[in-house]
């Protein structure tokens, strides 16, 4: 795994995008890439103070097209 996708990882389902990130960084993550949009969603990859990686994830509807 490269360091991101470590075993532990997870994604967080949010409302809005970009008000999670910057609720996220607030608490001190650190954000790795700019939002992405892919199949009817919206991410942007963290990593928390430790080191885990996690998402915010936003869709459009209740899932991936």
């Amino acid at each position: 795994y490269s360091r991101h996708w470590t075993p532990v990882h997870f994604d967080v389902v949010v409302d809005d995008v970009h008000e999670a990130a910057a609720r996220a960084k607030r608490a001190g993550a650190v954000q790795e890439s700019e939002c992405i949009e892919w199949r009817g969603s919206k991410c942007i990859t963290f990593a928390d103070p430790f080191g885990h990686g996690f998402c915010v994830i936003q869709f459009e509807g209740d899932t991936y097209r």
